[in-house]
């Protein structure tokens, strides 16, 4: 028997095995497809990212984004703005400190492409300041921006050869009667008269020549390709001064010595007739000078002459521009000084200059802030250090000023100005009240008599019944706005002070090192982190400030009003236990206060709040005073001063409070927002307890692991058959 099992028909369900043929064809069809896809996609994608040109900022402190506030402003902006560097190339890999030194003009760059980028109105120019094609091309666009009143100085010019051509003939025709008397001059007497006579001769002689060579001197000065104008009419103009000066002395003398018989009669003769042609000489000299004097300023000369300033960067509006030196783009705070041997580093401090600078450009009315106080030295000045200190708020008043507000104060107590002018020192002229209703008054509420802030309360209420805007800080036992602000549904309680239970001593590396760590044990000195649930307040949130000491703030409903409560105070179960303490007196360092239910205000208490009318004014009011003082801006961040020899503040929320609340005020609400100043250190806020248990323990212990087993498992059911 033969095995025919091999010979038997395979049962295969109807199914054909592939040729080679087949297989060949169906792949590779499979993979070409595959590779004609994914070269698609990714020319797609090229494309993409190529069309929209993105860009991820990395780095921790968000420094090479642009703020909140710079794109709230370039997002708004209701002109076309130009910005330029002329940053040098840095030709130096190492300073004298053999540290590597900062690449100004890439840092620069970086920046001012992030203002580009984000906002459509914006355009951007990195011009080499050694490329001299570049820099002329430069000039021109700015000429061609701001050079409208250039005309005129043309026309000026235009004008002017004619009269010098009749001033030269004139002078010539002079000095020509004057050589042809040369020989007379012998004649002339030997003393005082005689000598200047012979000296007017040789004056009216090189009158003439005076012209000429200034006319030179302009002729070319006008061949160069940008020329600058201004100074060109500056010099016609002390020429023709000069020449106005020499005429009128001339003819004076003239006039008085005409009929001197001791002068040769030809010499008196000539001298006589020619009084009128020195009169006329005189009289076109005076016309054109008349006439320079008329053209103004010429504004752009002013802008070229400052491309030869080392560094700068130039933001070009419609109709103005604004000029940032390298010394305000990286300035240098010595207030971090002690904490580095003496060695700092310059902030970069690019983006808030550029917004400011912006921001100013985009102003078409200038905002008023007005400072009210009862007496005493101007709060805002600048003073003159060493010799003049400046006033405690004269930080805020500089960077109000960046933002092109108007800034001026007001003593209401009107006595140091006459102190001033006793000391023969008179100050400078304060505003009356007329001039500052529509400014926003920021007022500090202290104790005083009746010429002292009792006075302010009615013209307090008066200004914020007709739609103004004011900024009320308040002191521990002052309580002379009350009245007007409760009005307003704000109570002030003076009498009692925000306090919180002592504070164990700080722990850590740096906690002994760092004064306001320790400061922040004492009971009546606020670390702040949250301000409050109001538009000015939210941007702030995790934004370090030091506030003491606290006037308890309380706001209510009034019909009409919205009032919303500012900075939070702290309190259990998150911090140490809080209250408003009456017993004020006994206050300080070395005597922690103990809770009185009796006498003491129990929580939740705030230390401000905002408030607005409906269809009418705003007001802000804060238990503070002392948190906008200059001293508390200017503590620095040990730790970036330590290891970056760099001045950062320590709390920068302060300042921050203080502005946004002005720039509420003054309904200026787009500016709202953290700037750029405040955001170099990072705003993360610290984790509780329980959140950094459930991050250690639930989410790398629990969580991680079980979905690594999960998907474990997950493998080995799908693959066990």
């Amino acid at each position: 028997m033969s095995d025919t099992t091999n010979d038997r028909p395979q049962n295969t369900g109807g199914y054909q095995p592939e040729a080679q043929t087949q297989r060949w064809v169906k792949y590779g069809s499979n993979v070409a497809l595959a590779v004609v896809l994914v070269i698609v996609l990714a020319g797609l994608f090229t494309y993409i990212a190529q069309a929209h040109d993105w860009r991820l900022d990395t780095s921790a402190e968000g420094f090479n984004s642009l703020k909140p506030q710079s794109l709230n402003l370039i997002h708004n902006l209701n002109q076309e703005v130009k910005l330029v560097s002329l940053y040098e190339k840095a030709t130096s890999n190492t300073n004298e400190e053999g540290d590597h030194p900062l690449d100004k003009a890439a840092m620069v760059s970086d920046l001012l492409d992030n203002y580009k980028r984000n906002s459509p109105r914006v355009s951007l120019a990195i011009v080499d300041p050694t490329d001299k094609n570049k820099v002329d091309d430069l000039v021109s666009e700015l000429y061609q921006r701001y050079g409208k009143e250039v005309s005129s100085f043309k026309t000026f010019l235009r004008d002017y050869d004619a009269k010098y051509r009749q001033l030269t003939q004139l002078t010539t025709a002079e000095s020509a009667q004057m050589t042809a008397l040369n020989n007379d001059a012998g004649g002339l007497p030997q003393n005082e008269v005689g000598e200047s006579v012979a000296a007017i001769i040789k004056t009216i002689q090189k009158i003439p020549d005076l012209l000429r060579d200034n006319k030179d001197s302009i002729d070319q000065r006008m061949r160069q390709k940008h020329p600058d104008y201004k100074a060109v009419t500056s010099s016609i103009s002390q020429t023709l001064e000069d020449v106005s000066k020499l005429e009128d002395a001339i003819s004076k003398f003239f006039e008085q010595h005409k009929n001197d018989k001791d002068i040769p009669q030809s010499i008196r003769g000539n001298m006589d007739k020619s009084i009128p042609r020195h009169k006329e000489v005189q009289k076109i000299a005076d016309e054109q000078v008349a006439r320079i004097g008329k053209l103004g300023e010429l504004k752009v000369d002013e802008l070229r002459r400052a491309l030869n300033v080392p560094n700068p960067i130039l933001v070009l509006g419609d109709h103005d521009w604004r000029i940032l030196s390298e010394s305000q783009v990286w300035p240098t705070n010595t207030a971090a000084q002690r904490w580095t041997d003496g060695k700092l580093r310059p902030n970069f401090a690019g983006e808030q200059q550029v917004t400011t600078a912006i921001f100013s450009l985009t102003q078409n009315n200038k905002p008023k802030v007005v400072f009210l106080r009862a007496g005493g030295a101007p709060l805002t000045s600048p003073g003159f250090p060493p010799f003049q200190p400046s006033g405690p708020l004269s930080d805020i008043a500089a960077r109000l000023r960046q933002y092109n507000f108007d800034v001026s104060e007001k003593d209401m107590s009107g006595q140091w100005a006459m102190q001033s002018q006793m000391r023969g020192m008179p100050s400078a002229p304060e505003p009356d009240w007329n001039q500052i209703e529509q400014a926003v008054w920021v007022v500090l509420d202290t104790q005083g008599g009746p010429s002292g802030p009792e006075a302010v309360g009615p013209k307090l209420a008066e200004h914020l019944g007709h739609g103004g805007a004011a900024m009320v800080l308040a002191e521990v036992r002052a309580d002379a706005l009350s009245t007007p602000l409760r009005d307003w549904g704000v109570e002030l309680y003076p009498d009692t002070v925000a306090v919180h239970e002592q504070v164990q001593a700080p722990e850590g590396p740096d906690s002994t090192n760092d004064p306001a760590l320790e400061a922040q044990r004492i009971s009546f000195i606020w670390d702040i982190r949250d301000y409050g649930s109001h538009e000015l307040a939210r941007p702030l949130r995790n934004l370090e400030s030091i506030v003491f000491p606290i006037v308890v703030v309380k706001s209510h409903e009034v019909r009409g009003y919205s009032a919303t409560p500012l900075i939070p105070i702290p309190d259990a179960p998150s911090a140490p236990r809080s209250w408003g303490e009456s017993d004020i007196e006994n206050l300080g360092p070395g005597s922690p206060p103990t809770y009185d239910a009796k006498k003491d205000m129990a929580g939740p208490l705030y230390g401000g709040a905002a408030v607005e009318k409906l269809g009418g004014g705003r007001l802000v009011v804060i238990g503070c005073q002392r948190f906008m003082f200059d001293d508390f801006q200017e503590i620095p961040n040990l730790q970036i001063a330590r290891t970056e020899r760099r001045f950062v503040a320590r709390f920068p929320g302060n300042a921050e409070l203080a502005m946004n609340s002005i720039f509420w005020l003054a309904k200026m609400d787009t500016m709202i927002a953290i700037s750029p100043s405040a955001m170099q250190v990072s705003r993360i806020a610290g984790m509780g307890g329980p959140l950094l248990e459930f991050w250690r323990i639930g989410v790398l212990l629990v969580i991680l692991p079980g979905l690594v087993i999960a998907g474990g498992i997950g493998v080995f059911l799908a693959r066990r058959d």
